[in-house]
């Protein structure tokens, strides 16, 4: 443990990757360590066989030229046999492709190898008299095949035992990169994969207590939405209802008859002769305008006046989400307006007139051929009209100035 507390531990990020690729090269590498490990023990496998055909046919052809002293019948086989065993020789000395036969590198092997072909050059050549019809020594054959065939077996002894060697050698190579392996999958994961998870772990804490505040913000704001009286939707950029409050659900549902959930489209639920105008001022909202408006709307069974918003919603990077879809009940409101209009009109009209009448009244008085007492009368008439004159302005102006606001 001292001997990894003394490194320093890496604080960047991509490290990360670095130790998966490395454990994947040492993976890869050891995969190609055991493939060539097993084409080794192949083709060392292949060319043991191979000598010990050549031992079963050089024993094969010391049989047929026994048998061809007597029965000349054998010689083709014999010849055959001959061929073959000449052939593999070839092979283990320089190797066959089409038998995934390597040729020999061993210098020791090699020089044994040579020898034993000479001795198949002597056998050849005494076959080859036997099939010209003179007499074979068969002693001499006999001989010179048991020669051959203890060639063979110090070749077949040194093949195994250079086998085993290069079994051995590969076996300690695939150990000391499992070890190797282990060892790097040790130290990635104490000095990369750990502190990176550390750092992961740091973040997901503050991804939960970030998570855990925008969930208290949340609740507060659904709080404070869901106890307005206004229907508030949040629409995206497709209409789909991304949010909706209580007051937004009973609205809809009042005047649509169907409750309204979130990613419907909110084209649904409005009336298809407001659908243009809909459209129009939710296009304005996604270029940042902000709209409002105050109308009367008709539904299939009641008409309604609301005072109708469109905002356009930010995220983070100040960019448009959706709009916000606000709309507030007025009728009190307008009904409240409409008296208020019914009260100027009446003011402007049936009270004004007459008082307007003797204003003009009175500019016809000869105020010259009254006396003192009547000045008097008709001056504070005068007065009195004049005073109910500028009330009735009063009354008119702050009417228009309510219709101003209201509209």
């Amino acid at each position: 443990m001292r001997f990894f507390k003394s490194f320093k531990r890496p604080q960047h990020a991509h490290l990360f990757w670095v130790a998966i690729l490395t454990a994947l090269a040492l993976v890869v590498f050891n995969q190609v360590m055991i493939q060539y490990m097993l084409q080794q023990k192949n083709s060392d496998a292949r060319v043991l066989n191979m000598v010990g055909r050549q031992r079963m046919l050089s024993q094969k052809i010391n049989t047929q030229v026994f048998q061809a002293a007597s029965d000349r019948s054998v010689l083709p086989e014999l010849r055959s046999s001959m061929q073959e065993w000449r052939q593999g020789q070839r092979y283990l000395v320089y190797g066959s492709e089409p038998l995934k036969l390597p040729a020999c590198k061993n210098p020791k092997i090699l020089l044994q190898l040579l020898y034993a072909d000479q001795h198949i050059r002597i056998s050849a050549a005494a076959v080859d008299s036997l099939l010209n019809g003179r007499t074979l020594n068969l002693e001499q054959f006999s001989v010179n095949q048991t020669a051959f065939l203890q060639k063979m077996e110090t070749v077949a002894t040194d093949l195994e035992a250079e086998a085993a060697h290069s079994l051995r050698l590969l076996t300690m190579t695939e150990i000391f990169l499992a070890l190797f392996s282990l060892f790097v999958l040790v130290s990635e994961f104490l000095f990369i994969y750990k502190p990176v998870l550390d750092q992961l772990y740091r973040q997901k804490k503050i991804v939960e207590t970030e998570n855990a505040l925008n969930l208290a913000t949340k609740n507060k704001l659904e709080a404070i939405l869901n106890s307005t009286s206004d229907a508030n939707v949040l629409i995206g950029k497709n209409f789909e209802i991304l949010s909706i409050n209580k007051t937004g659900i009973k609205l809809l549902r009042r005047f649509f008859n169907r409750t309204p959930q979130e990613n419907q489209n909110i084209l649904d639920y409005i009336m298809p002769t407001e659908v243009e105008a809909f459209r129009l001022n939710f296009a304005d909202a996604l270029e940042g305008k902000t709209t409002k408006i105050r109308k009367r709307m008709h539904f299939p069974h009641e008409s309604c006046w609301f005072e109708i918003a469109y905002y356009p919603v930010y995220n983070q990077q100040a960019q448009i989400i959706g709009v916000s879809f606000n709309a507030k009940d007025i009728n009190i409101a307008q009904k409240r307006f409409e008296k208020l209009q019914e009260i100027s009109w009446t003011h402007s009209h049936e009270i004004r007139r007459p008082v307007s009448n003797i204003l003009g009244l009175m500019q016809l008085i000869e105020w010259d051929k009254l006396d003192d007492d009547n000045k008097k009368l008709f001056q504070y008439f005068d007065s009195v009209t004049k005073d109910l004159d500028r009330v009735i302005h009063k009354v008119v102006g702050v009417s228009s100035e309510k219709d101003r606001v209201l509209d």
